[in-house]
């Protein structure tokens, strides 16, 4: 068994170990072996046989007002006669690999399970949920609002992407795609796709509010009754975000619902809606610190002046192992290491988990993974302290 960077002639080989292992449909699979991106896979090969393979998606990942360049690992998936032998981690060790050479300090994903994920040093550290809202129940606006249209993504995409940066940046956790293609081949429905829609707001010349969505059908006294489900829904200004909401709301009478991603608790509640939101499906994505000290001089602090010592145990990656001091300063930190450290170490997916803000510190110190008495406990409860953590998208 060999970890290989897949040939042209693998795409086929790899779509069927994508549709087996993940339970997509070959048809789906096969339809999109053409646009697998082959330097961003790693196949685990046997006699020129595919037996598993892992991709990586390139973002930029959020955290206090600053961008943390993040390798997205996706479709981890090993044939089920081949399982168990560690073909799949094999396949994600290759590319993180990859990604700590190149200078990437985090890496995050979608687990389908978390024992495996775990052994290699990744810990849950935020979430994907979805809310949703009866049509009925979204204000109705008024003639004063700026107008929804559809969106034409060869002039617009630029706009989109400015808007959707401005804003994701004031949250914690929310990936952005780094460049086009992943709008283009996974955000915006494709032209052949009936339902898909994607409508923009503009003020001044300027994009305020996006909505990229779909009809799902939801059958009820009528078979053509539907809900409407966004893939990405935002807007920075109040007037993009009742101007959607009145455009949403005309869709009422067949259409019955509005389903978007948002932050765990969704201040949208508080707009104006007149219903409770549901919450129809979360699930947690988990986070793994490639490089220590990077990660932590990457990302953004608030505007405190601490410092902390701690200790780092990382078996995969030994430069990361040991004790550090950490300076922030305005914001920004800078990590040097410390001569001593005598308090056990954090192991580094508990460290991962906090520097999310998804595990707090007085938390970590009541699971047992921090002495209550250690000084570095309100030190990191401080300099972590922010939202909780959420992805837009499902990758």
């Amino acid at each position: 068994m060999t970890i290989v960077t897949p040939r042209e002639n693998y795409r086929l080989a790899i779509a069927e170990v994508l549709s087996t292992s993940l339970n997509f449909s070959r048809e789906r699979a096969v339809k999109r072996a053409p646009l697998l991106p082959l330097d961003d896979l790693r196949v685990a090969i046997e006699d020129d046989t595919v037996l598993a393979v892992a991709g990586e998606f390139r973002f930029d990942e959020w955290f206090a007002g600053r961008a943390v360049d993040c390798s997205g690992i996706w479709g981890v998936a090993t044939l089920p006669e081949h399982r168990a032998g560690g073909l799949a981690t094999a396949c994600i060790r290759a590319l993180l690999d990859r990604a700590r050479d190149r200078g990437t300090p985090i890496t995050a994903l979608f687990p389908a399970v978390l024992t495996p994920y775990r052994r290699m040093g990744y810990e849950v550290a935020g979430v994907f949920a979805e809310h949703r809202v009866p049509l009925a129940a979204l204000p109705p606006g008024g003639d004063s609002l700026p107008a929804v249209e559809l969106a034409d993504l060869p002039r617009d995409l630029a706009g989109i992407r400015a808007v959707f940066r401005e804003w994701v940046s004031t949250s914690t956790g929310p990936v952005e795609p780094v460049g086009d293609a992943h709008w283009l081949d996974r955000i915006f429905p494709a032209p052949d796709d009936d339902t898909g829609r994607t409508v923009v707001v503009r003020e001044g010349g300027r994009i305020t509010g996006v909505a990229s969505f779909n009809r799902t059908t939801d059958v009820g006294p009528l078979d053509v009754a539907f809900g409407i489900e966004c893939r990405t829904l935002f807007a920075v200004t109040p007037e993009a975000h009742c101007a959607l909401w009145a455009y949403f709301r005309g869709y009422r009478g067949l259409g019955k619902w509005l389903q978007w991603v948002g932050p765990p608790a969704d201040p949208i509640a508080i707009a104006s809606l007149d219903a409770f939101i549901e919450r129809p499906f979360r699930y947690d994505w988990m986070l793994r610190l490639l490089d220590v000290p990077a990660a932590l001089e990457a990302r953004g602090y608030p505007a405190v002046d601490a410092d902390v010592t701690i200790a780092v145990d990382d078996p995969m990656f030994a430069e990361n192992t040991g004790a550090w001091r950490v300076i922030v300063r305005d914001g920004r930190a800078s990590i040097e290491h410390a001569s001593a450290h005598d308090r056990r170490p954090l192991p580094i997916g508990i460290l991962s988990s906090m520097f999310s803000g998804y595990l707090r510190a007085h938390d970590a110190a009541r699971l047992g993974y921090l002495d209550a008495d250690d000084p570095a406990v309100e030190s990191l409860a401080t300099i972590f302290a922010g939202s909780d953590p959420w992805s837009p998208f499902f990758f």
